[in-house]
């Protein structure tokens, strides 16, 4: 009489034929388990912050940078985006629509900026208190320009310095008519400063508005 604790010891090509089978199903188990990644019963996990804008390493002329990118943590969701500018607390930045969670994009702006070098974190946290991130690094440089013409009916006068961290609408460039780096209006040919104007950039293919003077963070 077999006793069916023995039964793979008491029926040897049985016992061959089952540890293949018990191999086959192992190595099944794993290609699922590759193919599928990060899953459970095949559904994809993912847990991503990503920051388009700004890129790594730009060079800011205020003491603020706008920040925009996406979140996607499916199939939990995001419950809030928060940041961090260099290593201080976190910052709540957005809290997603429930409807948008699982892939949400973020715009919002990071004021406080030091001269230098800045880290600037943004986390998502899921409703489990689950956390992942992004980090992306920005030079803020103070600076002002050296107005060359007076703007408007004499508001701002030439040779007056004004800082450019009070200026929307501008960017410094370097044109081949230049000697040094002058600020331009963009596309608007125009510029605001502390809101008054718009002012119309007078030599917008020479010198523009005036020289700019670097006062720190530019090491």
């Amino acid at each position: 009489m077999q006793h069916h604790g023995l039964f793979w010891q008491d029926r040897p090509g049985l016992k061959m034929y089952g540890q293949k089978l018990v191999v086959r199903l192992s190595q099944l188990i794993l290609a699922v388990v590759l193919m599928f990644g990060n899953s459970s019963c095949g559904v994809v996990v993912e847990h991503e912050v990503e920051v388009y804008l700004p890129l790594e390493g730009d060079v800011i002329y205020a003491p603020q940078v706008q920040i925009e990118g996406e979140t996607r943590d499916y199939p939990a969701g995001v419950e809030r985006v928060v940041y961090l500018l260099n290593g201080g607390p976190e910052t709540v930045a957005a809290h997603p629509p429930i409807t948008e969670a699982s892939n949400y994009g973020f715009s919002f702006t990071v004021t406080g900026l030091q001269p230098g070098l800045n880290e600037i974190i943004v986390r998502a946290y899921d409703p489990g208190g689950g956390s992942f991130g992004d980090t992306v690094k920005v030079r803020y440089i103070d600076a002002e320009v050296i107005l060359d013409y007076t703007l408007g009916e004499g508001e701002y006068l030439a040779g007056e310095h004004i800082s450019l961290a009070r200026i929307e609408g501008g960017h410094v460039a370097n044109p081949d008519e230049c000697t040094s780096r002058h600020l331009h209006a963009d596309a608007s040919e125009s510029i605001t400063i502390d809101g008054n104007g718009p002012y119309v950039d007078q030599n917008p293919g020479a010198c523009g508005f005036g020289a700019v003077v670097y006062l720190a963070g530019a090491e």
